[in-house]
């Protein structure tokens, strides 16, 4: 009874009741049923004065709980920066892993308390720890936006390129601050050498997420960066596709995300790319009723008649689900000439795609004028593309 009343005494805050029952004897690393001992209720609670006295008669800094929390771990977690200096002076390990591998640091940057993260540095804490989950401080700073944060772990040597290893993520520092919409951050990350076109278990990018996350802002300082333009001339970030084939302007015209697309559109991606079942952004727009993205993708040549893999158009997904408006623009915006390709043009491909044997060179140059076709938005050439795509077909987008 009286090893809970000082552990008690201990996260009240009553520095006084404290002291008398240390100086009854009442042991200084009592448990209560959850191993508690009255220096891990008093550091949780901010006692600094309490937490001094406890280490002065003998409380063992490194005692446990069932949880497997130390006292520097619940200082830490509730941003006790005066409480962390004292645990670390009585040699609190700073670099122990509590629950879920999570360190005293990666609590502070959970956190974002940076004076907390700061003095475990000094102390020795690894700038580039992980939990269990493989996520390390570097992220969850750039997940919450903290720009100061961010600079801090940089400057004592964080891993910029580590990724976690959660099976739906992978993602590094950049992804998340790209994920949460921090461009502020992405900036700052790009400065010091982040890659740009790093791409998560999904195969998505950081245009990606902040073009699914609908940050207007992300996407423009992503497409700005030096590595982006450089990349622009070739597979492009742009028209990077994820796990679903989608790029991130078929992502953002499926949320509706009108100011992200028309940041994308300026970097000129591929505007009729299909994803794994054969939908264009015009197809995911208009299945959800984004009028205006319908609208600017129209205006920037988007073909309105191209099929997806069950053989309906835009204007067809539009209509049963509802979006009366949405088709009527299709309908009426339909301007594509549906003349047909070359006869000997289409021959060849009807050839190729009953697996008959056709001469590389002749294929090659059939398949390479089609996509540049497709490109220009032809009917003709958005349709052959479809069918080599829906056969198998590695044709470029």
């Amino acid at each position: 009874m009286r090893k809970q009343k000082l552990i008690d005494a201990a996260g009240a805050g009553l520095i006084k009741r404290v002291k008398q029952m240390l100086e009854a004897d009442v042991c200084v690393n009592s448990l209560d049923a959850e191993g508690n001992s009255p220096l891990i209720c008093a550091a949780e609670e901010g006692h600094e004065d309490i937490v001094q006295l406890l280490l002065d008669h003998g409380a063992d800094v490194q005692a446990r709980n069932v949880m497997n929390e130390s006292a520097l771990h619940v200082a830490a977690w509730n941003g006790h920066a005066g409480v962390v200096s004292a645990l670390l002076a009585h040699g609190a390990a700073v670099n122990q892993p509590g629950p879920d591998g999570e360190t005293p640091l990666l609590l502070a940057a959970d956190g974002g308390f940076i004076d907390v993260a700061r003095r475990l540095l000094e102390a020795g804490a690894n700038p580039s720890c992980q939990n269990s989950r493989g996520e390390c401080p570097l992220q969850w700073a750039a997940w919450s936006g903290s720009e100061e944060l961010v600079k801090l772990f940089l400057s004592h040597g964080a891993d910029l390129h580590a990724r976690d290893t959660h099976p739906s993520a992978g993602w590094t520092a950049l992804l998340c601050a790209a994920h949460q919409g921090h461009a502020h951050v992405l900036r700052l990350l790009m400065d010091v050498g982040a890659h740009v076109d790093v791409l998560d278990f999904s195969a998505r990018s950081a245009l990606a997420l902040a073009a699914g996350g609908g940050y207007a802002d992300c996407v423009r300082v992503l497409l700005s960066s030096a590595a982006a333009k450089r990349m622009l001339d070739e597979p492009s970030v742009a028209d990077c596709i994820d796990t679903r084939g989608r790029t991130p302007l078929l992502i953002a015209a499926g949320r509706g995300h009108l100011a992200v697309v028309e940041e994308l559109l300026k970097a000129g991606p591929a505007l009729n790319a299909i994803d794994a079942d054969g939908c264009s952004a015009l197809h995911l727009a208009a299945q959800d009723g984004h009028l205006e993205v319908v609208r600017v993708l129209l205006e920037h040549g988007a073909v309105d008649g191209l099929p997806d893999l069950r053989g309906r158009t835009p204007a067809d997904l539009a209509r049963s689900n509802g979006h009366a408006a949405v088709a009527k623009v299709l309908n009426e915006g339909a301007t594509l000439k549906k003349e047909a390709p070359p006869d000997a043009l289409w021959e060849l491909v009807e050839i190729a795609l009953q697996n008959k044997q056709v001469p590389r060179p002749q294929l090659e140059a059939a398949v390479s004028r089609t996509c540049k076709e497709a490109k220009k938005g032809t009917y003709w050439g958005c349709t052959l593309r479809f069918y080599l795509q829906k056969h198998g077909w590695p044709v470029d987008q």
